[in-house]
């Protein structure tokens, strides 16, 4: 008989999975297979951040934005900054090994009335980061594989916009494809991957060092030679642009992050992956770079080459034809693995934040496919959405550097959030094996400055004059992460994105029913759509409003709260401005039957009288399904009584003044069904002093002690509790037994 608690402890730990257990004190039960081990992680990230990848195709954009001296000695300081931040993620990763990464890391570092707020923010900037890095990557690859197929036919076929398009879905399909075969498949192609993109550029580069033909440059030249060709006079504003490719290649490695759940001892293995798929591809873009620098011959006619690509060039210029098509190959390769390491990465991504309800379809795209063991449905949707990123390519030429722009300040946006929320609240944070020890606050800082640097560079215009075909839209794109602000959310969760909605039916706006709200309230509702007895919810973020289509039809309401900003608006305030539908007489949409399953795009007229800075517009659809008696004319029939079912939803909007009709925030969709109901758990505190454990989401404080099964423990971070989070062996991240 054991009478040892640790020898007991120890004896459980040997016949369980430690990784299995980890991942369920962190919330989540193991559904991915752990097929990839220390080399093939980092491999994963390796493959992703590709300089070979990266290079390649912004080599030309870094010839005219700086040149050689920019393009060499800036990739250096980008690698040394780039350093801080990565420490500063390994150690979150080590603590925290989910596949969510980077948003779950905010959820658990920040209080909980911040937690969905935050998480939502990192979790999207993320994910709008991975769907264009995954459409970079492969969008330069066709790009190149264009250029080669022109090369090889001796530049008899020029490659046309469509051309480049049709190649680019090829490439993503092979790439669907190949994560769709099996996680040990997909594990085999990785470690393939790994070598690859260590051997290519290598080869290559060794090749222009030794076998460069009389004509190139000279040493002087490589590492002093500035060159501007941007239409920009200001000298720093060139160097900072010109660090966009540096930038650029050297992102990625969170995908280290986001397989963790497939990784075998994961808090080592990711942190380990992180940090050396950077360093190693430090070492390997600057001999890159000086390699293709040096085996210039012309800078003029490579920067306009016909191929379309300076590194093809340089190639020619130094090797035959053949030998062009080789090297070439050799990274082509290298480029489709970095895209099919993206397009996993970004699956998993989606796996992890459907998982948590954050996306919309979020039911479709957390399912694993039994055999496969893989998120197959979030495969194809990282595919079908990189593939529609590209399509504006067809309009304008500059689609590239934008999309590459965007990347870059998307994921570096969400790979600061969490450092940044380490060092606001550091008490939160539960170290795991790899760790910055007294050097991790000043890593955090260091970090935190350099990406607020970068995050207003790569949003700047890099081309002088500015105009429709080279402005950078990335900005745009950045600032569509903010916007809407609805309040109908699925947001009302705690820190574990487990526990939804303050209250029940919360999601559903329908007043709480037919009978609730004329039964009892006598026909009343909150503005929000809430049981009439339920406050309405402030701030949340939130999307479109999904009801049945019950016939029926729309209303449109505003209330200027600006005058009581400490109140919301009433109802009373919002019936005195019934708005009208822009070009019309009428105040009603009707009819909505007859639109069937659609988007209904409504613009309605706002009074040329008001204007706010906070307003709240309401929108209000009653039903028709409901027998009734008309009590004016007395005719019955659907939709013809009061007593109609009634659904509602609001926004918090500003109003310039001029009076001009906007688009209608959320859009208003409606689709065949019934709404789905939510169920709620409220939180409590406990009494003070010692008491028994419960389940009831009971919110627990840091230092709070309780009774379980006859034993004392201490709880050790702030959380909500929930049917599972008993304290024992699995939340050790939650509580610490105690004498």
């Amino acid at each position: 008989m054991l009478t040892n608690d640790s020898t007991l402890l120890k004896m459980i730990l040997n016949t369980l999975d430690f990784d299995v257990l980890r991942l369920q004190s962190l919330g989540y039960k193991q559904e991915l297979t752990r097929a990839f081990t220390r080399l093939t992680n980092y491999g994963m990230s390796l493959s992703v951040i590709s300089v070979t990848s990266g290079l390649s195709s912004l080599f030309s954009y870094g010839m005219i934005t700086g040149g050689p001296v920019v393009m060499i000695w800036g990739w250096l300081i980008v690698c040394f900054f780039t350093l801080f931040i990565v420490f500063g993620m390994a150690e979150i990763c080590s603590a925290y090994p989910t596949s969510g990464g980077l948003y779950y890391w905010t959820g658990i570092l920040v209080p909980q009335r911040h937690k969905a707020l935050v998480s939502w923010f990192t979790g999207w900037f993320n994910l709008i980061g991975q769907f264009t890095i995954t459409t970079a990557i492969d969008f330069s690859l066709a790009m190149l594989i264009a250029s080669v197929i022109s090369l090889s036919l001796n530049f008899q076929w020029s490659p046309e916009r469509y051309h480049i398009i049709l190649i680019y879905l090829i490439i993503i399909i092979s790439h669907g494809i190949c994560n769709s075969l099996g996680i040990r498949f997909l594990s085999w192609l990785i470690y393939i991957s790994t070598w690859w993109q260590l051997l290519a550029p290598i080869i290559v580069s060794l090749a222009l060092l030794i076998g460069a033909k009389s004509g190139h440059q000279s040493i002087k030249f490589v590492f002093t030679e500035f060159k501007n060709e941007t239409g920009w006079t200001n000298k720093i504003y060139v160097i900072l642009m010109g660090l966009l490719p540096a930038h650029y290649v050297l992102t990625g490695y969170n995908a280290s992050a986001h397989i963790t759940e497939e990784t075998k001892q994961a808090d080592k293995a990711s942190p380990w992956g992180m940090i050396n798929a950077i360093l190693v591809s430090i070492i390997i873009g600057w001999i890159f770079l000086i390699a293709f620098f040096f085996g210039i011959h012309d800078y003029e006619t490579t920067i306009r080459t016909s191929t379309g690509f300076p590194i093809i060039q340089i190639l020619l210029d130094n090797f035959n034809n053949e030998l062009t098509l080789f090297f070439m190959c050799l990274l082509l390769i290298a480029c489709w693995f970095s895209g099919l390491a993206s397009v996993t990465t970004n699956s998993r991504m989606i796996y992890a934040f459907s998982r948590d309800n954050a996306m919309p379809g979020s039911c479709w795209w957390h399912i694993i496919h039994p055999r496969l063991s893989c998120p197959l449905n979030a495969v194809w949707l990282s595919c079908f959405i990189a593939f529609l990123l590209a399509l504006p390519y067809l309009g304008n030429t500059t689609t590239f550097v934008v999309i590459t722009s965007l990347s870059t300040v998307c994921l570096y946006i969400s790979y600061i959030l969490p450092i940044v929320c380490k060092l606001l609240y550091p008490n939160a944070f539960l170290r795991g094996p790899f760790h910055l020890g007294i050097f991790s606050k000043f890593i955090n800082i260091i970090a935190l400055l350099w990406v607020c640097l970068i995050i207003v560079l790569f949003v700047l215009p890099p081309i002088y004059p500015i105009t429709a075909v080279t402005m950078n839209y990335a900005s745009v794109g950045v600032g569509i992460v903010y916007y809407p602000v609805a309040r109908s959310s699925g947001w009302l969760v705690d820190q574990s994105f487990k526990q939804c909605c303050t209250y029940s039916n919360h999601m559903e706006m329908f007043c709480g029913g037919t009978q609730l709200q004329w039964n009892v309230h006598r026909g009343k509702c909150s503005i929000c759509g809430e049981p009439y007895d339920k406050p309405a919810k402030l701030f949340e973020k939130g999307g479109a409003m999904y009801t049945a289509n019950h016939k029926g039809h729309f209303e449109f309401r505003l209330c200027n709260v600006d005058s009581n900003p400490n109140s919301d608006a009433t109802q009373e305030c919002l019936d005195r401005r019934v708005l009208k539908i822009a070009g019309t007489d009428s105040t009603r949409i009707r009819d909505v039957d007859k639109y069937g399953t659609a988007t209904i795009t409504v613009r309605v007229q706002l009074p040329s009288d008001v204007a706010c800075r906070h307003c709240v517009f309401q929108w209000k659809y009653t039903a028709g399904n409901n027998w009734g008696t008309d009590p004016i004319t007395g005719q019955s029939g659907l939709g013809m009584g009061i007593e109609n079912e009634t659904f509602m939803g609001c926004s918090d909007i500003s109003i310039n003044g001029n009076g001009s009709p906007i688009e209608t925030i959320p859009p208003i969709i409606v689709t065949p069904g019934t709404p789905a109901t939510t169920t709620t758990k409220t939180s409590s505190r406990p009494p003070s002093g010692s008491t028994t454990w419960s389940s009831n989401g009971v919110q627990y404080k840091t230092n709070d002690i309780v009774l379980y099964e006859g034993k004392k423990f201490q709880c050790i971070a702030d959380h909500t509790s929930f049917p599972g989070a008993e304290p024992g062996i699995l939340t050790w991240a939650w509580w610490k037994p105690i004498n």
